[in-house]
């Protein structure tokens, strides 16, 4: 899975990088998204016994902060922004080949994968972002798991102003079926097709199939 990010005008990269990931679950999909701190999204790390032992989760979010309703119990936290005082301003090359400092050391702004990550890593990331200088806004890439409750072996679960943007209400429904008339039974589009007389001398005999029909 190919995700684009933008780490802005302090990031390092600049601007926009792209990033590939392995999802961890057969059927999941991933989730960018950008919070404000403090985002009170509650996360820990997985049991040793767990399927995907040591990888940090989402358990919940807590109402009033940016984490309400952006993210879900269940999500694995796969990447997130962090801020790092790092050397800048010479190429890599010079940096590793000198043996003086190349550069100079600057604040920025950085993505990290969770691989091998401990809840205090990703923890610590955050909080980055509260220092002096940095943007305060979070970016996640989250793994979110299919709704294997509804019983639809590959749908994502959708948050509920999503379900209803796709279904109809009923008052919508019964008022378009209305509209569209009822539906003649064969032996009734026979009927209207006869004269008075001869409509009443079918319907009056035991005997026509029209009769029988309509039984």
């Amino acid at each position: 899975m190919r995700l684009t990010l933008d780490l802005g005008k302090d990031g390092e990269p600049k601007g926009e990088t792209s990033v590939v990931f392995t999802p961890l679950l057969s059927r999941s999909v991933f989730v960018q998204v950008d919070l404000r701190v403090p985002l009170g999204m509650v996360i820990e790390e997985t049991e040793k016994d767990d399927p995907f032992p040591g990888r940090v989760i989402v358990t919940g979010a807590l109402p009033g902060y940016s984490a309400n309703g952006k993210v879900l119990a269940g999500d694995f936290v796969r990447g997130v922004t962090a801020y790092r005082t790092i050397m800048t301003g010479a190429p890599m090359w010079q940096q590793v080949i000198s043996y003086t400092p190349q550069g100079k050391m600057q604040l920025k702004r950085l993505f990290f994968r969770t691989e091998g990550a401990t809840f205090e890593d990703v923890r610590e990331a955050i909080a980055s972002h509260r220092e002096e200088g940095a943007n305060q806004t979070v970016s996640l890439v989250l793994e979110r798991p299919v709704d294997v409750g509804s019983g639809q072996e590959g749908t994502p679960r959708l948050e509920l102003d999503e379900l209803a943007a796709g279904r109809d209400k009923l008052q919508d429904i019964i008022i378009s079926d209305l509209k569209k008339g009822g539906v003649k039974s064969q032996a009734e589009e026979e009927l209207d097709q006869l004269s008075v007389p001869e409509r009443a001398n079918k319907l009056l005999s035991p005997d026509d199939d029209i009769f029988k029909r309509n039984l």
